[in-house]
Order: structure tokens, then C-alpha cells, then sequence
């Protein structure tokens, strides 16, 4: 469940199907730096949340653990996306399904140039959480869908008008006739 090995085992799935760079921000690997930096990386790069426990806050920077980070390419283009990317990001992201990677955390400040560049928060199966065992199937397929329902949304929050859906319309699939099975005498 941890944000860093979140994004360390969709990034090994996604390499392991060869599409480093292709559904995602390429990943170079990952880094482990002393706590000791993050004075210096704060006050340059302006950051302020090391995403640590409250408890290592407390303590000063030489006895705190040391950070982790994945090293993926420097995306220029701060644009999250075009009406253009659509269709690209949509196919984007049924691979990655296809690939057991969920992101569970599909909205525009994920996204630089169309490209996903977040997956702490994602599921890759084999997953506690996905698993049988754990919770009911029923559950686990409603959770798989809120990246769908995740995607239609920021794409619809962006004012594209677009015919591409990523998730099924239940409410329009439950005014159908539901499909009757013909038996067959032969």
C-alpha cells in the first residue's frame, strides 16, 4: 500500500510488457537519497511534503530514514491533455488494465502531455485488494471500474465533447431488454 512501491510494481508490469515510455512517463528506476537532502531539495524545488509518517517529522533530518523516489523523464509539456489525446490516453489506459494496472487516481494533474506521470495510489495485481480471499468479487469489480468512471469524469471536467466512453453506461445498459438465451432443437 505504500505510495513508492505502488508505482514500483506498476512501472515493473509496464516494463515487463515492454511499453516503458509508450502508456506512461518513461521510468528510468528508482533512488534512495539521504534525509539529509531534503533541506536542499526542498528550498530548490519548493517542496514540502516528503509523504512521510508524522512521527519521522519530528525527529531531525539526520536520524530520519531515507527517501525514495522514482526517476522517470522530464516532462516539458504542462499541459495534462488535448481533446486531441483522448483516444491515445483512453487506449493508454485499457492497456494498462490489460496489464493488472489499476491507477485508481485518474485526473488531469496526473497527466503531463497526455501521459500518466502518477501511480501511488494504483493497484497491480496480483494485489491484496484484488483479491478473492480478501473481498467479494462484486467489490473488487466496482473498484476496478472507478478508473473508468475516473477517466469519463476528467475528461468531461476539461469541457471536451467527445463520443469516447471509458466506462459503461450501467444506466443506459439497464433500460435494455435484458438477452434471452434461444434454445435450439435440432
Amino acid at each position: 500500500m505504500d505510495p513508492f512501491y505502488a508505482e514500483c510494481r506498476a512501472y515493473g508490469a509496464i516494463i515487463n510488457k515492454k511499453r516503458n515510455g509508450k502508456v506512461a512517463a518513461f521510468c528510468h528506476g528508482h533512488i534512495s537519497l539521504p534525509a539529509t537532502y531534503e533541506l536542499q531539495l526542498a528550498k530548490e524545488f519548493k517542496i514540502d511534503d516528503w509523504q512521510r509518517p508524522d512521527e519521522e517529522y519530528s525527529l531531525p533530518v539526520t536520524k530520519r530514514k531515507p527517501f525514495r523516489a522514482i526517476v522517470k523523464e522530464l516532462v516539458t509539456d504542462s499541459t495534462p491533455f488535448t481533446g486531441k489525446m483522448i483516444k491515445q490516453m483512453l487506449k493508454d489506459l485499457m492497456d494498462l488494465r490489460n496489464m493488472y494496472v489499476y491507477v485508481r487516481d485518474v485526473r488531469a494533474d496526473n497527466y503531463l502531455g497526455g501521459k500518466l506521470v502518477d501511480f501511488s495510489s494504483s493497484w497491480t495485481a496480483p494485489h491484496v485488494l484484488v483479491s478473492t480471499y480478501v473481498r467479494d468479487e462484486d467489490v473488487i469489480e466496482l473498484d476496478l471500474r472507478w478508473d473508468l468512471e475516473q477517466f469519463d469524469d476528467m475528461v468531461k471536467d476539461a469541457g471536451i465533447k467527445t463520443s469516447l466512453r471509458a466506462a459503461p453506461n450501467l444506466e443506459f445498459i439497464s433500460k435494455l431488454r435484458p438477452r434471452r438465451k434461444s434454445i435450439f432443437y435440432g
